[in-house]
């Protein structure tokens, strides 16, 4: 290092004493020697070398600790090894003095045709040992800088035999698959219909009827129905109903009292009698059919069939008011004003007192009437 030094200190003083305006290079390219040359050359080669191994020393060995570090290598595991570079390798341009000092992370070098010749051999690294399990047992906490300078001590869990994690069994709800309800026979309709009718729902009444008349035809359906449309203040379609079972059961008593009472208000004496005397022929202790007969036959001109009529729904119930009025007028017609005036006093005495009862005022006339001419006799 002295010579070197010599030398540049030769080459600054004959750079001090050089004419002015002569270029400094040409003056040392002139006077150094070809031995001073090559000793220069050499000693820049030395001092490049110096410079490479204390970089290695710097960078790369600190770069292999963190590059294990970065890999999480951990105590009793075997690392991976990946090749790695020459320690001697350099890029192309060596670095120099003057180049900034900066740390950079190792990296993998590619292999170019200039880098230099000389190589040094690749130190292959051993892994460390595996330490055995057993080894690795807890040591007491101390002060003993031995200790504290180890590195974190590391456990290593059991192998639990694999535990069957226990579902909680659910409830599994079968989805039942819900039968369908079996279809309502003629007598559930007429029950849902008399329902109907208690709650005074006489459109859904009829409805109910109605169906249960498609699934089975019976002379009470219609009588229901009669009872709905009557409710409803419907007569035409009341009356349609009776006729309609009429033609389907022809003999059926009550279908045939209430056609003959229908019949009656009409007026329509002919047809209320073929009725009444089919339904005497089903039933002959009604004292109200022979009621209804004796009026048909009354209004009809036949007297006599009327007086039969009524005398015999008196045998059966004597408490029937209008068969006394009816008699009353038939011995009237006849001019038999004695028993005429018996059957009028008999109608007033079972007529209601309190109210205004059919044919009541006329009778009072004409029992007035036959006493003055009974008495004129």
């Amino acid at each position: 290092m002295s010579l070197i030094s010599d030398a540049l200190r030769k080459a600054q003083d004959e750079r001090n004493d050089r004419e002015p305006g002569e270029p400094a290079e040409r003056i040392l390219r002139d006077d150094i020697s070809p031995i001073k040359k090559r000793f220069i050359f050499y000693g820049s080669v030395l001092v490049v070398v110096i410079v490479a191994l204390i970089a290695i020393t710097i960078w790369v060995i600190p770069g292999k600790s963190s590059s294990m570090k970065t890999m999480n290598v951990k105590p009793g595991t075997k690392p991976d090894i990946k090749p790695v570079t020459q320690a001697g390798t350099q890029p192309t341009q060596p670095p120099t003095a003057s180049e900034p000092t900066q740390q950079q992370p190792p990296q993998e070098s590619t292999q170019t045709a200039a880098a230099p010749t000389r190589r040094r051999p690749v130190q292959a690294t051993t892994p460390p040992a595996k330490i055995p399990v057993e080894n690795l047992t807890p040591r007491k906490k101390s002060n003993d800088p031995v200790f504290t300078n180890m590195p974190p001590k590391t456990t290593v869990a059991k192998e639990n035999p694999p535990t069957q994690s226990v579902v909680p069994k659910q409830s599994v709800t079968r989805s039942v698959k819900s039968e369908p309800e079996p279809p309502k026979d003629a007598s559930a309709f007429l029950q849902e219909g008399d329902g109907f009718m208690e709650e005074r729902k006489f459109p859904q009444a009829v409805e109910a009827y109605k169906q249960s008349l498609e699934l089975s035809t019976s002379p009470g359906v219609y009588l229901k129905l009669y009872g709905a449309f009557k409710a409803m203040r419907n007569p035409v379609l009341a009356r349609a109903y009776v006729d309609d079972g009429l033609k389907v059961f022809p003999d059926d008593f009550l279908l045939n009292k209430i056609s003959a009472i229908m019949h009656i208000r009409a007026r329509d004496f002919k047809k209320a009698l073929i009725n009444a005397d089919r339904a005497i022929e089903k039933n002959n202790a009604d004292y109200a059919l022979y009621t209804y007969q004796g009026l048909c036959h009354f209004h009809t001109g036949n007297f006599s069939e009327a007086l039969r009529s009524f005398q015999r729904s008196l045998e059966i119930n004597s408490d029937a008011v209008e068969n006394y009025y009816y008699t009353g007028l038939i011995f009237d017609n006849r001019k038999e004003y004695k028993k005429a005036l018996e059957y009028y006093t008999a109608f007033l005495k079972l007529s209601p007192k309190d109210q205004s009862f059919k044919h009541k005022n006329w009778a009072l006339e004409r029992i007035e009437s036959l006493n003055k001419y009974l008495e004129q006799k």
